[in-house]
């Protein structure tokens, strides 16, 4: 499993506590340097997902990216997307913060460009990072990729297994599962 945006990166640790073989990396020297004392060194590394990724093709089962697309500039969206379905050999697992879903986004749907300036009316959406929010259909039409298909089944499913309470963030904005056929 590779958990892209891993920040302190309990999803590694977790990972290897069940004897999944799980690496990590963001693009934070704080996150990575502050891991949970359970995360070895080795296991997370700090690389930024705009650039191309230190892994060969297909190296993973799972690509896990969670509360980081919202956080990537509109131009960069189409790398890294590219990247996470280069990586991974069958499963990608994304959650996605979308437009309409919590009081940090609002009901706004925006895309911000790296070079221009955030409008005086988003400054409230874009303090927490948040510069490309739209809605979950959206997303699923930049993830679509021939031999790639949606798999709301396994969102469902893994839905009514995780407690609500466990997922209340996830639940507000959008779950995506992707599988290669």
């Amino acid at each position: 499993m590779l958990d892209v945006g891993c920040r302190r990166d309990p999803f590694v640790a977790y990972g290897r506590d069940i004897g999944i073989e799980s690496e990590g990396f963001d693009f934070s020297e704080w996150a990575i340097s502050n891991s949970y004392s359970r995360c070895k060194k080795e296991w997370i590394r700090i690389h930024d997902a705009t650039q191309r990724w230190p892994y060969p093709d297909r190296k993973f089962d799972l690509v896990v990216v969670l509360d980081l697309f919202e956080h990537m500039y509109i131009d960069d969206i189409e790398f890294v997307t590219n990247e996470m379905y280069r990586c991974t050999s069958k499963w990608v697992f994304l959650q996605i913060a979308v437009s309409g879903s919590g009081d940090l986004q609002g009901n706004t749907s925006y895309m911000l460009s790296k070079d221009s300036p955030v409008p005086v009316e988003l400054e409230s959406c874009t303090v927490a990072g948040h510069v490309t929010v739209q809605p979950e259909s959206f997303w699923h039409k930049k993830l679509n990729r021939s031999n790639w298909i949606l798999r709301k089944d396994i969102v469902n499913q893994f839905c009514s297994i995780v407690p609500n309470d466990v997922i209340a963030n996830w639940l507000l904005n959008s779950i995506i599962v992707m599988e290669k056929i």
